[in-house]
């Protein structure tokens, strides 16, 4: 009975604090007179004594004696002060006397003096009393000043230091009315330091004699006999103390309770009624104890009523009392009552905390909180103080987790209990749930590794495999990790259950191949699908013949069988010729390109037109680029006419395309082949002024130096030339440019102008010129037979050698490629840098592009490749260049946090016609950032809605994420639970996006109040949670939070609200 315990100390300090006494508990005052009486009579013989002893001393001499006498008569009167004046004076003179003569007399006058202070309650008392023992210690006086100081140190309350002062007395020099308060005082001192087996035979000695401590001994001894278990002689002692008007209010309550020991239950509720019904100082512990007797007896509803005003009427109670409170609501069907009550329990690790979140949980299943049931059962199953409470507990966490859709949670759980109980009542049905989760499992990463660890795998289990393996291998393949999807692919197919999800299988193994470039397994893989295809198969999204004929299609290029290619493309032109909406209208229009493109490269132009034109009369996306590509075939066909009719209309139709600088420079080439050389010149003037950094300025400068000379414009063509050997002198056209000025002069006949013209050209010696072009050949050949090591070693060389030469620029793009293929990125970048700082060439484009790419990662240098992206992105000749640039640009520019540079790249992304859903939800992903760090939530909320419900990756979760702390920002604590809850169930595979949901779930619960939702959602983290990132410490942190709350509001007793507890070691 906890409370119970801190009964006799209250009774205690009744006794000793009270103002008003009995005219029984007087005595004790009055017999402490009656002693200081007995002792001024002794002190006065002593006196007699002394002075016939000294009776030939002179008077001077016996004026201490004087002085003495005269303090014990002023001690007698009780006029303290004036005596210890008078002792005091004696002290003094006694002191002059001899010390044969006047020992005794002074160790009395010091006694005394002493004996006045603590009279009067001053404070040197202590000290005087220590002092003379200090200094006399055998003297039989000074032994009584041991009782004296005991007695100061337990009228001050100070029991321990009493103790051992009453230990050092002699009762042998006390009289029995000393000895009585003696033992008294010795016996409490004992009891309150809880040394009950030395209290009680103290009180023995004073609990049958009739004197002022006959009750107070008798209460004592029997509160003693009570918790030692001695219920038979605690009767009879309480009985005799309750005849005190002093212990009347408190004996009736321990009769009570020990009638309650012995089981006698009616009789506590009989006895009790009275109590109950008075207005006792014990009335809430007789309510709580008449609860007890009705709870041992299963009247719970009978209980109820008093433990309720028991309850009220404490502010702290003990675990064992708020358990039996929780357990009456329950029994009595007040869930929400019992809820409020046994919530305080949970933080209890021992068997009553186990119960209590057993009952918990049940109480959450009938007022329908599934979840918070959930986390309770979760709890109960952790602990293994009840081994049916845990099994119990174990399974309907289990069972529970299940019917919620807590997929990878559901999945632990039951195979756990599996494993834990294989012998339950209820294995079966968890085995039953587990088959289940596995065929409707979002999380398929987890799922898939308990599959593999089944040692049996019966067909439903097969069928699970199947599809989670496939499933996890598209997750795979989303996140661009292809050659792990492809693996998973075939252990997918390694169970072909289902034959839809097996055809699927290999049309995925087809993408991935195709990603990695392995277009042979590509073809292969395709072609399964194919085989397997069948009408009415019902196919994941996206798995279509279309699509299948689409990647085989570019498979083919890839390995230039460009007639297989053709027809693969031509199945996607007739399947979607009737496309109307994206994305098979942009497929359409790329097959119609790419069959076009497959027809000029097998020099079947017909055919290769008539899919241009079916691209340029319906503008379709790529009009600019299938006129680019019929101009071109017109020009081989010598239709120049056509051809430059058709570059001027591509420059009006898109002026901003892509292929501008290409139509303007091929228009002016057209001309240049009439021959109509004022136009060929303005054509290619328009390039150098309005791409000043294509790559077509130095070859239209070229075409300048050639139509100057055809119009004997020497001087004007070797400027031209000039210009291309002094500003591109790395550029591949400076071999031509060379060739130019050589056959102006040969023209001209002047071999010494040729060899001046030369020399003021920085970097150009006629006479190098054949080993050059040996050597860098040499370095060259290398190359291109894939032999890197060699060519890297010979390219250094020819730079060594010719750090100007004609292929400098060459040499180093080429052993850029080398290194970079050999992974020696710092190298690499190096040469790439090179080649992307000169002015534009053919190289230009890629060796900006490896250059953003290897600042990107690994080197994470985000400004210099922020650069290099912007430069791709200003000169892009390819759209997929452009789409590239534009996404590097919005990586690096988030992690320079450039917030418009961010805004401006995502922005660039959606506008390109190339640019793929999955780079539009990065873009919005992006756009939603960067309006979240700047608090504009009504953006980011918009960009992340579209964001989260596009992508299943890890942006969809950040998104959905970042949507819920929007919801409690605008403290919309409804709205972001739900949110949240969306996050866990559709983000499975997001294990840090699904724990910061929880953290933020635990943050609502707060909010509202929810205390225990919270700290089990927290505890919950806190051992699942695996990532070595800020999830765990922010949730150790809002724990402590949550329990301070929790302790405020408890009724739990301090001390024991605590998780830790004897039973749990």
């Amino acid at each position: 009975m906890y409370s119970l315990l801190h009964m006799p100390l209250m009774s205690v300090n009744i006794i000793f604090e009270r103002t008003t006494y009995t005219k029984g508990e007087q005595k004790t005052f009055t017999n402490c007179h009656l002693m200081m009486k007995r002792e001024i009579f002794c002190s006065l013989f002593l006196i007699c004594f002394c002075a016939a002893l000294h009776a030939q001393e002179t008077s001077v001499n016996t004026d201490p004696d004087r002085d003495y006498r005269k303090g014990m008569e002023l001690l007698q009167q009780e006029k303290y002060a004036a005596a210890q004046e008078i002792f005091r004076e004696a002290i003094v003179r006694i002191s002059q006397l001899p010390a044969v003569t006047s020992h005794e007399l002074l160790i009395h006058a010091k006694y005394y003096d002493a004996l006045c202070s603590k009279e009067l309650n001053r404070p040197d008392a202590e000290k005087l009393f220590s002092d003379l023992i200090e200094e006399n210690e055998k003297n039989a006086t000074v032994r009584r000043a041991y009782f004296q100081l005991g007695n100061i140190y337990f009228d001050q309350k100070k029991y321990n230091k009493a103790l051992p002062k009453y230990r050092q007395v002699d009762p042998a020099d006390l009289n029995d009315d000393e000895k009585a308060v003696y033992d008294f005082r010795l016996a409490t001192c004992y009891f309150y330091q809880k040394d009950f087996d030395k209290a009680r035979p103290e009180f023995e000695k004073l609990r049958t004699t009739q004197n002022e401590y006959y009750y107070p001994a008798n209460y004592y001894y029997a509160y003693i006999a009570y918790k030692q278990g001695d219920f038979q002689n605690a009767l009879k002692s309480f009985r005799i103390a309750g005849q005190s008007e002093l212990y009347k209010p408190v004996v009736p309550y321990y009769l009570a309770n020990i009638r309650f020991m012995q089981h006698d239950y009616d009789g506590v509720i009989s006895d009790a009624a009275t109590l109950t019904a008075s207005s006792s100082p014990y009335l809430t512990e007789m309510q709580q104890l008449v609860g007890k007797s009705y709870f041992e007896k299963g009247q719970y509803e009978k209980a109820l009523p008093y433990f309720t005003a028991f309850l009220s009427g404490s502010q702290k109670i003990s675990k064992a009392d708020l358990y039996q409170i929780g357990f009456c609501q329950y029994q009595t069907k007040e869930y929400d009552e019992a809820i409020k009550t046994l919530e305080q329990l949970t933080v209890l690790n021992d068997s009553l905390g186990q119960n209590a979140l057993y009952l918990l949980a049940d109480c959450y299943v009938k007022t329908d909180r599934k979840n918070d049931a959930r986390l309770a059962f979760e709890n109960a199953a952790k602990m293994n103080f009840d081994s049916f409470v845990q099994e119990q507990s174990a399974f309907q966490f289990a069972k529970l987790s299940h019917e919620l859709n807590y997929h990878d949670v559901s999945v632990k759980a039951l195979q756990q209990f599996i494993a834990s109980y294989p012998k339950s009542s209820y294995t079966e049905d968890a085995k039953q749930f587990l088959t289940q989760e596995f065929l409707s499992t979002s999380n398929y990463r987890d799922a898939l590794e308990v599959i593999k660890s089944l040692s049996v795998k019966s067909p439903e289990m097969r069928r699970a495999y199947q599809k989670v393996a496939f499933s996890r291998a598209t997750e795979l393949f989303n996140e661009k990790k292809y050659a792990d999807a492809s693996g998973l692919l075939d252990e997918s197919l390694t169970n072909p259950v289902d034959p839809a999800l097996q055809a699927a299988a290999y049309f995925w193994k087809g993408e991935c191949a195709y990603q990695l470039k392995d277009y042979a397994s590509a073809i292969e893989s395709h072609n399964q699908f194919q085989d397997l295809l069948k009408s009415g198969m019902k196919l994941p999204k996206d798995v279509t013949k279309v699509n299948s004929d689409y990647t085989l299609g570019y498979s083919y290029l890839g390995l230039e069988t460009y007639d297989k290619a053709g027809a693969s493309f031509q199945s996607v032109k007739t399947a979607l010729a009737a496309a109307a909406t994206e994305p098979s209208k942009s497929i359409y229009a790329d097959a119609l390109l790419r069959s076009g493109d497959c027809s000029f490269m097998t020099r079947s132009y017909g055919n290769a037109i008539s899919s241009y034109d079916a691209v340029i009369t319906k503008k379709l996306t790529g009009a600019d680029y299938a006129m680019y590509q019929k101009s071109v075939i017109l020009g081989l066909q010598g239709k120049t006419e056509d051809k430059i009719a058709l570059l001027k209309s591509l420059s009006v139709s898109y002026p901003s395309s892509i292929y501008s600088d290409d139509a303007l420079y091929e228009l002016g080439a057209a001309y240049l082949s009439v021959p109509s050389y004022q136009e060929a010149a303005d054509a290619f003037n328009r390039v150098i002024s309005k791409y000043p950094s294509s790559s077509f300025v130095v070859k239209s400068h070229l075409k300048l130096g050639l139509i100057f000379f055809n119009l004997d414009n020497n001087k004007n063509a070797l400027e031209e030339y000039r210009t291309v050997l002094t500003k591109y002198p790395n550029s591949p056209e400076r071999a031509d440019a060379l060739n130019g000025v050589k056959e102006v002069f040969t023209a001209n006949g002047d071999a010494q102008g040729y060899v001046n013209f030369v020399k003021s050209v920085p970097n150009i010696n006629i006479s190098d010129a054949t080993q050059d072009s040996v050597a860098y050949l040499a370095a060259e050949a290398n190359y291109s037979k894939g032999n890197c090591s060699q060519a890297i070693s010979e390219f250094g060389n020819y730079l060594k050698s010719f750090p100007q030469g004609a292929f400098a620029l060459h040499a180093h793009f080429y052993r850029a490629e080398c290194l970079f293929k050999s992974a020696d990125y710092n190298a690499a970048l190096s040469d790439y840098e090179f080649v992307a700082d000169q002015s534009p060439s053919r190289f230009s484009a890629k060796a900006m592009l490896q250059a953003a790419r290897i600042n990107y990662n690994p080197k994470k240098d985000y400004g210099k490749a922020f650069a290099y992206y912007q430069q791709v992105s200003n000169n892009a000749e390819l759209k997929a260049d452009a789409l590239e640039a534009a996404k590097g640009m919005m990586y690096c520019a988030y992690n320079l946090q450039r917030n418009q540079e961010v805004t401006d790249a995502a922005n660039r992304i959606l506008s390109l016609t190339n640019a793929a859903a999955e780079d539009q939800t990065e873009a919005h992903f992006y756009l939603g950032r960067v309006a979240f760090a700047t608090n504009d939530f009504d953006k980011a909320f918009t960009e992340f809605s579209v964001v989260s419900k596009a992508s299943s990756g890890a942006a969809g979760a950040e998104a959905a994420y970042r949507i819920a702390e929007i919801y409690f920002s605008r403290n919309q604590l409804k709205q972001t639970e739900e949110q949240c809850w969306y996050v866990v169930k559709s983000k499975s595979s997001q294990d840090y996006w699904i724990a910061k949901s929880y953290l933020l779930m635990a943050d609502v619960f707060t909010a509202q109040g929810d205390l225990f939702q919270a700290k089990a959602t927290l505890q919950s983290i806190i051992d699942n949670y695996k990532g070595s990132d800020d999830i765990i410490p922010a949730a150790n942190k809002k724990l402590e939070e949550v329990k301070a709350k929790e302790a405020e509001k408890s009724k739990l007793l301090p001390d024991e609200q605590k998780e830790d507890s004897d039973e749990s070691n």
